[in-house]
């Protein structure tokens, strides 16, 4: 009890500290549309309907998953992940194990990092990701601050809309 409170504590502070504040000038809605771990369905189900709605959207790759099942979800295949690719959706770093990023060290971080990186230039060529989505949602102020300066932006589970005073190092998001 007493460590799950510290948990939605450590939560609550680390994204009422931003790492990396934009100012929004959007002056209307805008929707991303993305998938966590890239299960079958949303390669070979999710991608398509993008697709005839002449919409991209953001895929966040394991490549320790590739191939395999994760919590029971058959994951993508690596021909799904090019033909994504190639359909001009973004390919995007959700770690290549899924692990709590918030018990790692930073050693630890870059491992994983990098090793995700080497799977998707292997599996796509000179291909570079600049988003990052934390596994599980589980984010500390040490873990923030060592994505925040990998990725353009991380993305959250935390809730919320993205208005006024944005954090790119932990984006809000609503689940579906």
């Amino acid at each position: 009890m007493a460590s799950r409170l510290l948990t939605r504590i450590e939560g609550a502070i680390t994204r009422a500290i931003p790492l990396n504040p934009i100012q929004s000038r959007l002056t209307q809605a805008v929707a991303s549309i993305s998938f966590d771990d890239i299960p079958f369905s949303a390669a070979r189900v999710g991608a398509p309907i993008l697709e005839r709605a002449e919409i991209q959207g953001t895929f966040y790759v394991c490549g320790g998953h590739t191939g395999k099942t994760f919590e029971d979800r058959t994951q993508h295949e690596a021909h799904d992940l090019l033909a994504l690719h190639q359909a001009g959706h973004e390919i995007a770093c959700h770690t290549f194990a899924h692990p709590f990023v918030t018990k790692l060290s930073d050693t630890a971080r870059d491992r994983d990092r990098q090793a995700n990186a080497n799977f998707v230039r292997e599996t796509l060529g000179d291909v570079m990701m600049t988003s990052f989505a934390y596994p599980y949602g589980a984010v500390s102020l040490a873990a923030k601050a060592y994505y925040a300066r990998q990725f353009f932006t991380c993305r959250g589970v935390y809730r919320g809309l993205n208005t006024g005073r944005i954090d790119f190092a932990e984006l809000r998001a609503i689940g579906i």
